[in-house]
């Protein structure tokens, strides 16, 4: 209508300065149902604690076989949580136990608080490299690092519904600590490095840079978390190994061939062997490794000026795929990471299993690491 048919408190506002009353009368009589995320108010900024040594040796070995300008580093980082931060469902409440121990919750999965973990993860990052130049143009590199990394809730993501369900775990309201979704386990990297002056006074440079590293971790869940809470969306429930054919928590109405597949799966897996009669951990497995080498090319070239340089680059990243399409290859699970196993029901305390995942292990191309890529480009320095 026209702004005239607005009134405003006191008779004194103006319109598209002032709300009109109309307005104020809608908002206040309104019933809110959409969902609410709240803070707790005893929330601590997340934080850390960090201690650091690192080392380094300049080493000239006297060996004419070994020879000199050697350089040896170490380094150790450890981090402690002070404060993490968890969303948790505000209205779920306790409903029973699992066959495994596990809680089991009911209530809505859209009203989430911001609050603290009662756990608190820590890191422990190890590494160590040798360098060595030589008087040829010629220097390289090697490292080595080792990560071991765990924390309640990783937070993967920006708001509060897919922090609270993009991580696996058997107890979503209290989640209990486990291997943190961000660690690379190990990690090699190599540098090499050749420069010769083909033209008096301007450098061609060879940089070949490589990198080795255990892929990321993923968990075993069940196919299905509807058994344990309102929450249906994704397969986050960790899942419990079975201890044999017989285990008391399986029920025999389950489908012996699932079973039997099952068991058989285990047995051929080192890792799930050992949580036989238990909850599987986060992250207890990894993706295969993956290796990529970059190469760059530089060549000096004279400028406008006599103190001026130009150069021009190629760079070729993921060479190994260039030279052979199954080369330089990452395959991951994807995220969330999780690896649904088997899909099952509660029946009078016990699991009862439908059916097996026989793929559970299978992974997939990420594709733009995968790929080889070419750049050219040129700078100027002055």
């Amino acid at each position: 209508g026209n702004i005239n048919d607005y009134t405003y408190a006191g008779g004194t506002g103006s319109p598209f300065i002032d709300v009109p009353d109309s307005s104020i009368a809608n908002v206040a009589a309104g019933v809110g149902s959409g969902p609410v995320n709240a803070i707790d108010p005893d929330f601590e900024i997340p934080s850390e604690w960090k201690y650091a040594f690192g080392a380094v040796m300049n080493y000239d070995s006297g060996n004419p076989m070994l020879g000199d300008n050697w350089t040896l580093m170490a380094d150790i980082l450890y981090s402690k949580t002070n404060e993490a931060a968890l969303w948790q469902p505000v209205s779920w409440t306790q409903t029973g136990i699992a066959p495994d121990g596990r809680p089991t919750y009911a209530g809505n999965t859209n009203d989430f608080l911001l609050t603290n973990t009662a756990e608190k993860g820590d890191s422990l990052v190890l590494s160590a490299g040798v360098a060595k130049d030589y008087d040829n143009g010629i220097d390289w590199s090697l490292s080595y690092a080792y990560t071991d990394a765990d924390d309640a809730n990783p937070m993967t993501s920006s708001v509060a519904f897919s922090n609270f369900s993009n991580f696996s775990t058997s107890n979503a309201f209290q989640p209990d600590l486990g291997t943190s979704d961000y660690e690379i386990a190990h990690r090699f990297n190599m540098t090499f490095n050749w420069e010769e002056e083909f033209i008096t006074n301007y450098f061609t440079r060879l940089s070949v840079f490589g990198t080795a590293n255990q892929g990321a971790p993923y968990s075993y869940t069940f196919g299905s978390n509807a058994m344990f809470s309102p929450f249906t969306r994704s397969t986050r429930e960790l899942v419990y190994i079975p201890e044999g054919i017989a285990d008391a928590r399986i029920s025999a109405l389950s489908d012996p061939t699932a079973v039997a597949a099952l068991n058989a799966f285990i047995d051929s897996s080192d890792n799930l062997k050992e949580y036989r009669g238990s909850i599987a951990p986060r992250n207890m497995a990894a993706d295969d490794w993956w290796t990529k080498f970059d190469l760059k090319l530089t060549q000096e070239l004279p400028g406008f000026r006599e103190a001026d340089r130009a150069e021009a680059f190629m760079t070729i990243e993921n060479v190994g795929n260039l030279l052979n399409s199954d080369w330089g290859i990452l395959r991951e699970h994807g995220f969330p990471a999780s690896a649904p196993l088997y899909d099952a029901y509660i029946d009078n305390g016990q699991y009862v299993i439908t059916s097996f995942n026989a793929d559970a292990d299978r992974d997939s191309i990420v594709t733009s690491p995968s790929l080889w890529q070419v750049h050219f480009g040129v700078k100027y320095k002055f």
